[in-house]
């Protein structure tokens, strides 16, 4: 799966109307309560809304000019933090209706 991190993105502006009016609010509240994943969120959501077309795309530009946004906790170093986006990776799927067999599961209902 394909995947950039939103500050090395450019995305288009509808993208973001949709997600800060639709994400799912189990996928926000996971983002705000461990302050990670919101990468995964916005390719996941992204990919939701076009069948899964990559949409998240950098270049050497847009890396290299980049203004860096920075935190005093470096969050990609605590003890958790792989299991922590291995579980955003699981959740978000499942909630998008990206994970194998969940799609036809809500048809049912």
């Amino acid at each position: 799966y394909s995947m950039v991190l939103p500050r090395f993105s450019f995305i288009h502006i509808d993208y973001l109307s949709l997600y800060t009016k639709y994400i799912p609010k189990r996928i926000e509240q996971t983002i705000n309560d461990h302050f990670n994943c919101e990468d995964i969120a916005m390719s996941f959501f992204v990919s939701s809304l076009t069948q899964a077309k990559v949409p998240l795309l950098a270049n050497q530009w847009s890396i290299s000019t980049m203004v860096k946004l920075t935190s005093p906790a470096a969050i990609s170093q605590t003890f958790d933090h792989k299991s922590l986006r291995d579980k955003c990776v699981n959740d978000f799927a499942y909630l998008l209706g990206l994970k194998d067999g969940y799609a036809d599961l809500i048809k049912e209902t």
